[in-house]
């Protein structure tokens, strides 16, 4: 699978799509978390605890898929692991969907 940016060479493996998506997930339930416990209204709270749990099902669904793959994290090289951490650093942290930004800005 070729990488999304434009500003990266870094194809990636299997492995690296599980990385990636743990790190959305991630920020996900961090959001969502933050979210429920900013909310007033406790239908709305409900709403994001309810997201919450979600993605944190996912987190978990993922990270029992990434077991499976143990044996090439573990033969993963150092060069392409932080190939991972900085498409992951650069390119999706804090980027997942520009809508839960504006959201979160309107919640802080």
């Amino acid at each position: 699978m070729e990488a999304i940016s434009k500003n990266s060479s870094n194809s990636f493996q299997c492995i690296d799509a599980l990385e990636v998506s743990l790190s959305i997930e991630r920020q996900g339930f961090i959001f969502y978390d933050k979210a429920a416990k900013s909310a007033t209204d406790p239908r709305v709270r409900d709403v994001f605890l309810y997201l919450a749990n979600e993605e944190n099902e996912h987190i978990q669904s993922l990270q029992n898929k990434t077991r499976f793959l143990q044996p090439a994290l573990a033969n993963k090289a150092t060069s392409r692991k932080s190939g991972t951490e900085s498409f992951i650093k650069n390119e999706i942290l804090g980027k997942v969907s520009p809508v839960l930004e504006m959201i979160k800005m309107n919640l802080t």
